[in-house]
């Protein structure tokens, strides 16, 4: 239930398992359950805490690399990759941000996937 939660939240899975380490490790549940003596309600409390958290550490970390990549000025397919895979963004985010359309985005997504398979 708690993993659930949090994937809502955080749709990537590594970050989801690392928020579902940290809230069962953190203090704030045996505090909570300290004061209102129910563990569902108090695991689903510090899961969301948890899992808001971290999403929004990943928004500030999503934005200092949009502006890092503005600054360079050049858009490339490692780029969009990165920022749709690793960073979770959705093609249409991605084209808005970089005044591209959703085709481009994906057309370059793809580029950058073909050029594995040649390796």
């Amino acid at each position: 239930m708690a993993y659930g939660m949090i994937l809502q939240i955080v749709p990537q899975e590594t970050v989801a398992q690392q928020v579902l380490v940290d809230v069962f490790s953190s203090p704030e549940l045996k505090h909570c359950y300290a004061q209102t003596g129910s563990g569902l309600a108090c695991v689903i409390k510090v899961t969301r805490q948890k899992a808001l958290m971290a999403k929004k550490v990943q928004e500030e970390t999503l934005a200092e690399a949009v502006e890092t990549s503005m600054d360079t000025d050049t858009v490339t397919p490692e780029l969009l990759f990165n920022l749709s895979y690793k960073q979770g963004l959705s093609p249409d985010t991605i084209a808005q941000q970089y005044g591209l359309t959703k085709a481009d985005v994906l057309k370059a997504i793809r580029e950058y996937v073909k050029s594995f398979r040649k390796l």
